[in-house]
């Protein structure tokens, strides 16, 4: 029966633990794969009751940011405006996980992230500006009814149903910026 210091203390031992790191890695880039490509969303409806493909991605990201800081792929994906807003809520979430839960020594700081505030203030005005389209602002009632629309206009405004969601990711984005406001102004 061998022992895991029976495993480091051999030889052979060596050499599994190197089979099993490997397998680790594969299995990370596999996961990594399948979670964060934007060509084939991951997103199919509830894993389990209570917990989400948002979950499991906003986990991996934070796992993947503590054991690779410095692998960028998934935050190229989650920064990218063109995708999903699903991964947008997953960079946001896992932010402020990171930022909000007690961290262990060893773990990166978030401040290896503060390089990429730029993409990270493109993604607050790209959704402040989903999350207000279509609102009118200081027009009179007046001037709204009797302004004519033709049938288009207005079932492009009755068929946003993802204003909901820009709106609540951008409370979201507000909880970051108040969490760390150096993590937008870098």
């Amino acid at each position: 029966r061998l022992t895991f210091k029976r495993l480091i203390l051999t030889k052979n031992g060596f050499r599994n633990l190197n089979v099993y790191f490997k397998d680790l890695s594969i299995d990370t880039h596999h996961g990594y794969s399948l979670l964060f490509n934007p060509a084939k969303s991951y997103i199919r409806g509830n894993l389990v009751s209570g917990y989400s493909e948002i979950d499991l991605m906003t986990d991996c990201f934070v796992s993947l940011f503590r054991i690779m800081p410095h692998n960028n792929d998934a935050l190229k994906v989650c920064l990218n405006l063109t995708t999903h807003i699903s991964y947008h809520y997953v960079i946001i979430n896992s932010l402020l996980r990171i930022i909000k839960q007690p961290r262990l020594p060893w773990w990166p700081q978030i401040e290896l992230l503060y390089p990429r505030a730029a993409e990270l203030r493109a993604m607050f005005t790209d959704t402040s500006n989903k999350a207000t389209q279509g609102y009118v602002v200081h027009t009179p009632l007046r001037m709204i009814s009797l302004s004519l629309k033709s049938k288009e206009v207005q079932s492009k405004f009755n068929k946003s149903e993802e204003m909901p969601a820009y709106r609540h990711l951008l409370l979201c984005i507000v909880k970051l910026i108040h969490a760390d406001p150096m993590l937008w102004l870098s």
